[in-house]
Order: structure tokens, then C-alpha cells, then sequence
């Protein structure tokens, strides 16, 4: 299956409602410090945006850095939207050496949906307000992220669900899925390069299936393509030290996201 063939398989009539779901408490030492964007989508009915904002009074400045599916940099079409439209272009990373400046504004980066086939991978967020530079940055807490996710559908509809930006789980997550009435669950991984374990498990505990990707930088694909989840809802038991993605297509249409919970 191509990489656009796996995408396209998460969706593309009734669409649910985008839930909000909340971050589940955990100890500060079950995260990793760097801050990632766990899946970036464009090309083939799909775009990603960005929207970055800052928390603090004070003007900050970040990076961020993109990564293909395939580790390859300069990879994504993207640009940054004013009232007038976006000029794209292909980079390494948003904010050059020094950094993109922001202040109170909200600073939307967009990846359109120009291509005819999807380009997918991820991105790390350096928050240089922190007082460092290059990719030891100390977070400095004032930088935050929006992620939205569209789909453009045949007769010019457009689905979309927004997540917050993650720090990658080190004992790993556990994402809810529910696959029945018609409906499925596209999964995306951000890992740290090591091994990464899937365990599917039914709403009353029983295994229903386990899958071993290995190394793991970032990959997506539907649960049910490597786990026996079709018709079924339960809890898939990731891993590793992860950022985990779920979105929830109903007849081939996006419905909503749904974030991991942390292993504590």
C-alpha cells in the first residue's frame, strides 16, 4: 500500500461532531522536554495548519523544524498566512537560525493542499524565548501550537479537527478506538527512533491482537490495516516513548480526534 493509499484509507458521509477531549494528568517526569507536532498531512485532499500563539506578555521567538515520513528535510509546501493569502515555499524549518519573532498575534503557517499526493512527517518545536539556541533549546514555556487537519472532500466540503502540539510520552500511551457502525481509526506515531509495540485490547481486557513496528521515527496507517479492530472498540496499548495521534473517520469521512492517555 503507497503512502497516499494508507492516508486516504483513514477517510474520503455522516460526519461526528469534533469532541474535545482533555489532557489526562500525569507526572511531569512521564514527559519528554521537547515539544513535537505529531503528524503534519498535505497533498491529496489533505492540509495541515499551524497555529502558533504566545502565552506570555513578553515578545518570544521559536523554530520549527520539519521532517518528512521518509527523514528527508525540505520536503513540506508551506507559507505563512496574511489577509492577502500565503506565498509557499519549501524550507527545513519555520523561523530560519534566529528564530520567528511573535508577539500578541496569532501566526498561522499553512501546508495546502496543492499536490497530488500526500506528503506526511512531523515537526519539533523550539521555543527559543527560553534564552538558548540550536537543538538544545530550554523551553521557555511561552510558545504554544494549534493543529489543524483538514480534509477536502470531492464536492468542496471541508472536514477539520484542531489538537494541541505534545511531548512525546516516555512509558508510552494508551488511545481509545471505536471501529463500528461504519467507522475507523487512522493512527500516527512520533517516536524517538526506538522500538515501538502495539497491543489491542477489547472494552473487557481480552488481547485482541499485537503488532511489533520497530524502530520508529514516525508512521501512520488505520489501526485495523495491523490489528484485528474491525467492528470492535477497545484500547490500544502503545509502547515505547511516543506522541501518538488517533482520528476518527466515519464512511471515509473525518470525524474527530482522539489523543492518547499517558502511562503514568
Amino acid at each position: 500500500m503507497t503512502h497516499t493509499e494508507r492516508w486516504i484509507h483513514w477517510g474520503v458521509a455522516a460526519v461526528l461532531g469534533v469532541g474535545l477531549l482533555a489532557v489526562p494528568s500525569a507526572s511531569a517526569q512521564s514527559f519528554s522536554t521537547t515539544r513535537h507536532i505529531p503528524h503534519i498531512a498535505q497533498g491529496a485532499g489533505w492540509s495541515t495548519e499551524l497555529h502558533v500563539f504566545n502565552l506570555c506578555s513578553s515578545s518570544a521567538r521559536y523554530r520549527i523544524l520539519l521532517t518528512s515520513k521518509e527523514e528527508i528535510l525540505g520536503m513540506f509546501l508551506f507559507g505563512l498566512y496574511d489577509p492577502g493569502g500565503y506565498t509557499v515555499s519549501r524550507r527545513t524549518n519555520i523561523g530560519g537560525v534566529l528564530g520567528q519573532p511573535i508577539n500578541r498575534e496569532t501566526q498561522i503557517w499553512v501546508f495546502p493542499n496543492l499536490e497530488p499526493d500526500v506528503n506526511q512527517g512531523y515537526a519539533r518545536v523550539l521555543d527559543e524565548s527560553g534564552g538558548t539556541s540550536g537543538d538544545a533549546t530550554t523551553d521557555g514555556g511561552c510558545v504554544t501550537v494549534d493543529v489543524v487537519y483538514k480534509q477536502h472532500l470531492p464536492g468542496g466540503q471541508i472536514r477539520s479537527t484542531a489538537i494541541p502540539m505534545q511531548r512525546l510520552s516516555k512509558r508510552g500511551s494508551v488511545l481509545r478506538f471505536d471501529n463500528r457502525g461504519g467507522c475507523t481509526t487512522g493512527i500516527a506515531i512520533l517516536g524517538n527512533g526506538g522500538s515501538v509495540r502495539l497491543e489491542a485490547v477489547d472494552s473487557y481486557g481480552n488481547t485482541l491482537g499485537q503488532v511489533h513496528l520497530g524502530a520508529i521515527r514516525h508512521t501512520s496507517f488505520p489501526l485495523e490495516q495491523d490489528l484485528p479492530v474491525q467492528e470492535r472498540h477497545g484500547t490500544v496499548h502503545i509502547d515505547g516513548e511516543v506522541g501518538v495521534l488517533g482520528l476518527e473517520f466515519c464512511d471515509r469521512k473525518l470525524g474527530q480526534f482522539r489523543l492518547p492517555h499517558p502511562v503514568p
